[in-house]
């Protein structure tokens, strides 16, 4: 896989950490597999469903971050781990509560979508 398409994988990741993006429910469900599933904070696994109707009712990440703007991160990695599926890894920091977060993106038909997320707060 090429950097450029290793690139696209964490695009996408960043757009989920846009509020307008976070609203909008028919860039969601483009940018969330049929199969996606996510492990909360608190062990919970979510379906699909369950993270979009969480996040279309969601205003606290335009809350924390202000003007629309996406969630301080840093130390983004992207790597190969089977043909068209990548592993996104990176740090969010929203008052001063660092989480080291993790994605599955597989690229398909539709472009690239999550197929997995877990978040671990950093201590």
């Amino acid at each position: 896989m090429t950097p450029d398409e290793l690139a696209g994988a964490v695009d996408a990741e960043r757009s989920l950490l846009v509020p307008a993006v976070r609203r909008d429910p028919d860039a969601l469900s483009r940018l969330f597999a049929d199969d996606f599933s996510e492990i909360g904070k608190n062990g919970r696994m979510w379906s699909r469903a369950e993270v979009l109707d969480s996040l279309a009712g969601e205003g606290i990440l335009e809350s924390l971050t202000g003007n629309g703007a996406p969630m301080p991160t840093d130390e983004w990695e992207a790597r190969q781990v089977a043909q068209d599926l990548v592993l996104v890894t990176y740090v969010s920091d929203v008052l001063e509560r660092r989480v080291r977060r993790s994605s599955l993106w597989r690229r398909g038909e539709a472009g690239w979508q999550a197929v997995f997320h877990q978040g671990t707060q950093i201590v």
